[in-house]
């Protein structure tokens, strides 16, 4: 009937005007999104251009919330809160908190970077090593053991999330039970083995044998702590054999050199040129180890 093919006529003409609807309204969304993100950058830029940095981070934020997988943005946004000068204590641990969870961030948009994951690992460590408390270097290791769950078997980043983990490890040893100290160590073997010139696994190697070494000569295990402090030195030849070398490994011969000169087998000037060496290195060390070395 008439009726019935104007019913069929409307229903194909409505269906294809929804498509077609919902096609422009799909298209608009799209444009839209990334303009609005655009919009809350150029109002972040103006904020910049009048060192407005309050409302630069907020605005970068914005931004990133519209696009949440674009890694500029959330570096703008960490630049901007980095500018902001707190007022008070409470503020400032605010916006470290808040620091914190954008390093953290970064981390997850994406693939994982291993550059990225440096840079958190790095910002953790800073505050360990400001703090020095089991809680802060034990954060560093679950980061770190995160850092290496993130990224597949064989690649080379997991050993440098290793490197730190071990390190986080070896910065209580008084806390670690036996096992846990045996287990330490054979992971820093292995890791040398890997990263045959890293400075820090030989350093904390060395310096977790000679700590030891030394423990058990104040505990009166002479011969006990000769051995464990001539295993040492070999780890310390090993690592000069490997071209290792930098502040970790400096500051083991350190503590190797005090130990030294407490039981009078050698000078006092050991103790003086190491020291000097160590300020020598300190300038060309990142700003987590400058920290390490000034405390």
């Amino acid at each position: 009937s008439m009726a019935a093919k104007f019913d069929r006529k409307f229903i194909l003409i409505l269906g294809v005007s929804a498509v077609a609807a919902a096609a422009v309204v799909g298209v608009a969304l799209a444009i839209l999104q990334p303009w609005g993100a655009a919009r809350h950058v150029r109002r972040a830029e103006a904020a910049v251009a009048e060192g407005n940095w309050r409302q630069a981070f907020a605005f970068y934020g914005r931004a990133f919330g519209k696009e949440p997988g674009n890694i500029a943005y959330l570096d703008l946004t960490r630049d901007a809160l980095l500018k902001m000068v707190p007022e008070t204590a409470t503020e400032a641990s605010e916006r470290y908190q808040t620091l914190r969870t954008i390093m953290d961030r970064r981390t997850r948009v994406g693939s994982p970077d291993p550059e990225r994951w440096r840079d958190y690992l790095e910002f953790i460590e800073t505050q360990a090593i400001a703090l020095d408390d089991s809680g802060s270097w034990n954060a560093l290791a679950e980061q770190a053991e995160l850092m290496a769950d993130s990224f597949g078997s064989g690649d080379p980043t997991r050993d440098l999330a290793e490197e730190y983990r071990c390190f986080a490890r070896a910065q209580r040893l008084d806390a670690l039970r036996s096992d846990e100290l045996e287990t330490l160590e054979g992971d820093l073997e292995a890791l040398t083995e890997r990263r045959t010139d890293s400075d820090r696994a030989w350093g904390t190697l060395a310096r977790l044998r000679i700590l030891d070494g030394v423990g058990l000569a104040g505990g009166g295990r002479r011969l006990e702590a000769a051995e464990r402090l001539a295993e040492a030195e070999e780890t310390l030849e090993a690592a000069a054999a490997a071209n290792a070398e930098g502040v970790e490994l400096l500051l083991a011969r350190l503590e190797l050199a005090k130990h030294r000169v407490a039981i009078g087998e050698a000078d006092p000037i050991e103790i003086d040129a190491l020291v000097e060496a160590i300020g020598e290195a300190a300038a060309r060390v990142d700003s987590s180890q400058s920290l390490r070395l000034a405390r």
